[in-house]
């Protein structure tokens, strides 16, 4: 019964604007941590989606 297993959920990384719509971005990840590139964004206030399996986290970012 194959069709019962629940599948692993990969890791997800989101950037929203503050009425949630999902926009691009560019990540960098180095020695374990990520860098967002300002350069490639619009100045403004977002918040970072991360969402591991049931667990999920945001925090507010501003891009100056």
């Amino acid at each position: 019964m194959h069709f019962l297993k629940r599948r692993k959920l990969q890791p997800a990384i989101q950037v929203q604007t503050l009425d949630g719509n999902t926009i691009p971005f560019a990540l960098t990840f180095r020695n374990g941590e990520i860098h967002i590139n300002p350069n490639k964004m619009n100045k403004g206030t977002y918040f970072l989606m991360i969402q591991d399996g049931q667990e999920k986290k945001s925090k507010m970012i501003t891009i100056d």
